[in-house]
């Protein structure tokens, strides 16, 4: 499709502020009617940040745009969406690491061979109006907390107009965020001539509802440049800075060798929910809005209230709303306050998105891992200490069993071997040697006694408290002990001599007989 224009009107003025923070393209130098690329920015942050954010921004879109994607070519949106990562590129080389980061709102038209493409960031507007039936076809949603309110139902229309918190909104473009902000993309088809594109700030907003917007463009007695003119004086008293692009369509050229887009502007008119109650307040009143459209980027919708439950509309009842009254208004803008704050702060103007919910979920990730981790090592730890207590445990009962063993043991027939006995290299009567022998013989059968019992109370004790284990190493060893002892071996008969001392008898060894003493030979 092909496009002709009238000259495009321009809007940039001042208000009450210092400075200026809009950006339009064209300038009101640049318009013509070849202009077929029309951008508004609407900058914050304070004093030069707020027009450094919206110059970058606007230039590095015009720029790019007409460079590599000419207007007789089809526009799409992953082009779109390219010319924007430039855009934000450039907007994080102008950072200069301030606290306070600057930031701008987007609002985009691009007529081009496959129709109209619009797009916008923030609460920056673009319409597409009709004037000769009244119509606005279609108008953008703003990326704002009380739209956001107002879809869940927490607010009424009239509440929007008057609530402190007119002016946060949740989508804007500025240096430092982990994502940039998706702007929402229109595709319009059904432009007629006398159609309007109207791009504004929402400072042209301040003093001024949408019914005079049409009624100031639908005027027979005003030229193009009287309306511009009536804009302006309507909003003459603005606080703000206020800034506009009024573009008329005067002719369209159908080309069948071009098939167009689809046409969104009539499903995202619906998903519009504020728009369609102003259209039908009557409606408004008697049902709740319908769900939100989900919004990227923007802050978590808040629940309904007081168990209102969300609708969906017809299809066919919205239509019949398109040749209604318009009996509504947007309401006057507070002054404008620019205050950007580091996320997640709110500022009464142009508030910083709020932190994204993916932030949130890795946050409560890590939290999580956390805390799995502690809860591991401390049952690890537990389980260590326990092991080794129970080892201690085990080796103090051993000791105390050793400990009774060896007083049992103690005494003189444990004592036989001593080292004088050992070091004793005089020859032993026999009398000795046999006391020897028989002592070596219990002794030994008296240490495997005691290996038996040691080990018998070593099993008898595992799990039992050392008061119990001593009392019963005590009856253990004493039963033992009764009953490892044995009748002692009868000694062999022997002769008193005339000292009344035993005499030996000594053994006999083969083919040798000994004679005693006193006695004759045979």
């Amino acid at each position: 499709m092909k496009y002709e224009i009238l000259l495009p009107q321009t809007i940039h003025e001042m208000g009450q502020r210092d400075n200026q923070e809009d950006s339009i393209f064209p300038s009101e130098e640049q318009a013509s009617v070849d202009n077929r690329l029309f951008i508004l920015c609407d900058g914050m942050g304070g004093h030069e940040s707020g027009e450094v954010a919206s110059q970058t921004v606007c230039q590095a879109l015009s720029d790019y745009i007409q460079k590599n994607f000419p207007a007789d070519e089809v526009f799409t949106d992953a082009q779109l969406r390219e010319a924007l990562a430039v855009a934000n590129a450039r907007l994080e080389e102008k950072d200069n690491g301030a606290a306070k980061k600057m930031g701008t709102t987007l609002t985009f038209l691009y007529l081009h061979r496959g129709g109209a493409t619009v797009a916008h960031i923030g609460d920056s507007r673009v319409y597409h109006l009709r004037p000769e039936t009244d119509e606005i076809l279609y108008r953008t949603r703003d990326h704002s907390l009380i739209y956001d309110l107002f879809d869940v139902g927490e607010l009424t229309l009239q509440e929007m107009e008057t609530s402190p918190n007119k002016n946060i909104i949740t989508r804007v473009m500025m240096p430092g965020q982990e994502q940039a902000p998706k702007a929402d993309i229109v595709h319009i088809t059904d432009i007629k001539p006398g159609d309007y594109f109207y791009l504004c700030s929402d400072g042209m907003l301040e003093e001024m509802s949408d019914v005079e917007i049409i009624d100031i463009l639908k005027s027979k007695d005003l030229t193009e440049e009287g309306k511009r003119n009536k804009l302006i004086a309507a909003t003459a008293e603005n606080q703000d800075n206020h800034s506009g692009l009024l573009i008329k369509i005067q002719t369209v050229i159908a080309e069948s060798d071009i098939a167009p887009f689809e046409d969104t502007e009539k499903e995202m008119r619906q998903r519009n929910h504020v728009l369609m109650a102003e259209l039908n307040p009557a409606l408004a009143a008697a049902t709740p809005p319908m769900p939100p459209t989900p919004n990227y980027n923007s802050a978590p919708p808040v629940p309904p209230m007081g168990g209102q439950e969300p609708y969906a509309e017809e299809v066919d009842e919205v239509d019949e709303l398109d040749g209604g009254d318009y009996d509504y208004s947007v309401g006057d803008s507070e002054e404008d306050m620019v205050s950007m704050q580091e996320p997640p702060q709110m500022s009464m103007h142009h508030q910083q998105p709020v932190q994204k919910s993916g932030n949130m979920v890795r946050i409560l990730t890590m939290i999580g891992l956390v805390v799995v981790i502690g809860i591991a090592a401390f049952l690890i730890y537990t389980t260590l200490v326990k092991d080794k207590d129970k080892d201690r445990d085990r080796g103090n009962k051993i000791e105390t069993v050793k400990d009774v063993i060896e007083q049992k043991s103690s005494g003189p027939s444990r004592n036989i071997s001593s080292p004088e006995h050992h070091n004793d290299t005089r020859p032993a009567a026999p009398e000795t040697t046999t006391k020897a022998t028989t002592s070596n013989t219990k002794e030994s059968a008296a240490k495997k006694n005691d290996s038996k019992v040691e080990k018998d109370v070593i099993n008898r004790i595992s799990g039992k408290s050392n008061q119990e284990n001593k009392s019963e190493v005590k009856d253990i060893m004493n039963k033992q002990s009764k009953d490892s002892k044995k009748p002692e071996t009868k000694k062999p008969e022997s002769k008193k001599g005339n000292q009344g001392g035993d005499i030996p008898i000594p053994p006999i060894k083969e083919g040798k007989t000994d004679k005693l003493p006193g006695q004759q030979p045979a």
